[in-house]
């Protein structure tokens, strides 16, 4: 059973949150992460507004859309991605299909789109071949998530030193 957090660890941990989700709410807005893009990866906002994190029992959760994994890992050829979505992605983005700007245009590439990542994988997935894309590495990364387990240490060392004191305060020798 893991144990509860202590004062200081929820404070540690709450700024940790704060602050990964500012940057990865930048990361989603600036970050190109393929070169067939032309800008980010926030067409809608809807993956900058879903990036939260949540203090548990025993630790940090940062929750983002189940979209981010196909833009972390991109989406594998041999299943078609949802027909909506890229329909969606078509009209947020602006697209205009070189046939013209009618709904049954854009409907008939949003399927081209679709049938093309169903075979090939999308751009994501051939670009980085399956392996991570980098949108969140630098947050993330190994330095520090050290940094913050030092952290979580000094924490605890601060709890502990303060128990300690005020029991050595309150006891009769």
């Amino acid at each position: 059973m893991a144990s509860e957090l202590s004062y200081n660890q929820k404070i540690v941990l709450e700024k940790f949150g704060k602050q990964s989700v500012i940057e990865m709410r930048q990361a989603v807005k600036t970050k190109k992460i393929s070169n067939f893009r032309k800008d980010a990866v926030n067409a809608s906002g809807r993956l900058d507004r879903s990036i939260e994190y949540r203090l548990v029992a025993d630790g940090l959760e940062i929750w983002v859309n189940e979209y981010a994994y196909y833009l972390i890992f991109g989406r594998r050829p041999g299943k078609q991605p949802p027909y909506q979505a890229i329909r969606d992605w078509i009209d947020e983005k602006g697209i205009v299909p070189d046939e013209g700007n009618t709904q049954e245009d854009k409907d008939s590439l949003a399927w081209a789109i679709v049938k093309s990542i169903a075979k090939k994988g999308n751009t994501i997935f051939r670009t980085f071949a399956g392996e991570n894309s980098g949108l969140f590495s630098e947050i993330f990364d190994e330095q520090t998530l050290i940094e913050l387990e030092e952290d979580l240490q000094d924490a605890i060392q601060i709890e502990y030193e303060s128990m300690l004191n005020r029991e050595l305060s309150s006891s009769t020798i």
